[in-house]
């Protein structure tokens, strides 16, 4: 849970008139996460179902993305260059190739 949502919970909370309402907001904001990991939403930085992105720590290929291999560093690194290429796992712009950006379904497109 990030900053703001914190807050937006604790204000919401902390104007409750009844515990009723109180737990309303709760199972609310636990729907709400809830559907949105559902949905699949990536958040900053954050690997995808099914692989590492560049740098995370892997101990075999199967814990990287497509077109990433485990390095003998033990981290996940990209097998042609530094860069992903189209339909390469990435976890931020940064990961791709030039000419490609990382979309929400992380995948250098």
């Amino acid at each position: 849970m990030d900053d703001v949502a914190f807050d937006r919970l604790a204000r919401r909370l902390g104007g409750a008139e009844s515990r009723r309402t109180a737990v309303r907001t709760v199972a609310a904001l636990g729907a709400s996460v809830l559907a949105g990991r559902a949905m699949g939403v990536s958040a900053q930085g954050i690997a995808p179902a099914g692989g590492g992105c560049k740098g995370k720590r892997c101990n075999s290929d199967k814990n990287c993305g497509r077109g990433l291999i485990c390095g003998g560093n033990g981290k996940c690194q990209y097998k042609n260059g530094n860069k992903g290429g189209k339909g390469d796992t990435c976890c931020q712009n940064s990961d791709c190739k030039k000419r490609f950006a990382c979309t929400r379904k992380n995948q250098c497109k």
